[in-house]
């Protein structure tokens, strides 16, 4: 096995996966490919040490951006479907061939990139996984706002999307890290779905176990894993499914669909496929706007489309329905998403605690995301062109304020619904252009409360704005689709 580099779309900075190629190698061959998620602690090099070369698929070994990395939710998942979108464009697979597994944190991952992302993989092969963070940790579960930026982590809210999907657990039935129990509830929910499901429950076997079945480690290179990934295939442009999704920003893709906007952020989206002979049916729950690849549906033999009961147009490479303008996947949020493509922390000089906290941004994202982050004072923002802008001290004329925002702030004060607030802190965030911008802002002197909301992990995804004190939210929310605040209070 070795290392290949690549450059992330996310950030630009030089990323790599490990390799493990096919044996016997043949140039002229068509290959699969299984994407392998390593657990908490491993590097993707050792992830792929751990296999056997197969003669049927390359076996790649995505980081999460390691030596300290993330988990395999938000920016560690974006960091593994980019570098399988670099394998794929390097090696060219069968895209009917396409597989997913991991250990430990990586068959969380497992979970999680499958449910997101189901057309993708044929198959899963999580190993000693579980379901979510609030199940492995027995954490508590986010309220209000809050759970519907998260939305995403609740794995078992989108298991539905494995319906026609093939999956194999594996799990050491002594396993006193990530618990059977685990596995056990995952294969029950999975089977209420698909019955294209197993489990293998190794005897005695702790979290990390290697015996004599696999040349690599048993507990990852398990060979009927792999026999069973081999007898199955996934049609990427299959036409009979249903797909939900907890907002576009986060899981925008399936088949022939790219959702582009919900009527409502606070409830997921869900499109529904059938096929009768050349007749597509597509049926969708709080979807706003949608692009649909019609040159995929007429490939498919489809002359007659049907949306939500009233016909579409097939001709052209692709169909958009409903509004372009508003929120779209790329400029949706909630706020962790200015943080998903490259960006620039934009910050007041003139006040130490936002130029501090700008450094703090950029050497977090550094040390733990292994990643590349561009810091400039404001009045240098003609420089950070094609990057989304983090503005730290930012003034009210550098950016326009979503209709109706009901906060305001200048010098000396934050002012919401026409009260001054004597201490507090303001993120939003708002299109700017093409881009996305955030604003981060404090009353004077109060710059420290900017570190109660630092975004690198996936279990601090916060809503579109937060305004707040010490210890107390003051306001808290989503604007709607069209960048308009909806006072709920």
């Amino acid at each position: 096995p070795y290392r290949q580099t690549f450059r992330s779309p996310i950030d630009g900075s030089v990323q790599y996966y490990g390799v493990r190629r096919p044996q016997p190698f043949d140039p002229e061959a068509s290959y699969g490919m299984v994407l392998s998620l390593h657990g908490a602690g491993v590097e993707a090099i050792g992830q792929a040490r751990a296999y056997s070369a197969k003669d049927w698929t390359y076996v790649i070994a995505a980081t999460n951006r390691r030596p300290f990395g993330f988990d395999w939710e938000e920016w560690g998942r974006l960091n593994a479907l980019a570098a399988l979108d670099d394998a794929v464009a390097r090696f060219r697979p069968d895209p009917a061939k396409m597989h997913l597994t991991g250990h430990s944190m990586g068959g969380h991952g497992t979970w999680h990139n499958g449910v997101m992302s189901p057309g993708r993989f044929a198959t899963l092969g999580p190993s000693a996984g579980w379901s979510s963070f609030y199940s492995y940790s027995r954490s508590d579960r986010p309220t209000g706002a809050f759970a519907r930026s998260r939305a995403h982590s609740d794995t078992n809210n989108y298991i539905s999307n494995l319906a026609r999907r093939g999956v194999y657990i594996i799990h050491g039935d002594a396993d006193d890290n990530v618990p059977i129990r685990e596995g056990r509830d995952m294969f029950a929910a999975v089977s209420e779905v698909t019955d294209d499901i197993e489990m293998h429950e190794e005897p005695g076997a702790g979290h990390w176990w290697d015996g004599d079945a696999a040349e690599g480690a048993d507990c990852v290179d398990w060979p009927p894993l792999f026999a069973f990934m081999q007898e199955r295939r996934l049609n990427p442009f299959e036409l009979e499914f249903s797909f939900r999704s907890p907002r576009p920003g986060y899981a925008s893709h399936h088949s022939y669909v790219h959702l582009e906007s919900a009527r409502n952020f606070g409830d997921d989206l869900v499109v529904t496929s059938a096929r009768n002979d050349d007749t597509v049916t597509l049926t969708t729950t709080n979807t706003r706007s949608m692009r649909l690849n019609t040159k995929a549906l007429r490939e498919a033999g489809i002359t007659s489309l049907s949306v939500d009961g009233e016909p579409a147009n097939l001709d052209g490479d692709e169909l958009w329905l409903g509004p372009r303008s508003g929120k779209t996947a790329e400029q949706y949020g909630p706020f962790n998403q200015v943080f998903h493509r490259p960006f620039c922390l934009l910050y007041d000089d003139k006040v130490r605690g936002y130029a501090s906290h700008a450094a703090f941004l950029s050497s977090h994202w550094a040390l733990q995301g292994n990643g590349s982050a561009c810091g400039l004072p404001l009045e240098r923002r003609a420089e950070a062109q094609g990057r989304n802008l983090v503005m730290i001290g930012a003034t009210v004329d550098d950016i326009v304020l979503p209709q109706g925002f009901p906060v305001s702030w200048n010098d000396d004060e934050i002012v919401l619904r026409g009260q001054a607030l004597p201490k507090a802190g303001l993120q939003f965030i708002a299109p700017d252009g093409d881009r996305l911008a955030a604003v981060l802002v404090t009353t004077p002197g109060n710059e420290d409360l900017l570190e109660g909301t630092v975004p690198f992990s996936s279990r601090s995804g916060m809503p579109d704005y937060i305004a707040w004190t010490t210890g107390r939210g003051l306001l808290t929310g989503f604007f709607d689709p069209e960048w308009t605040f909806q006072d709920s209070r």
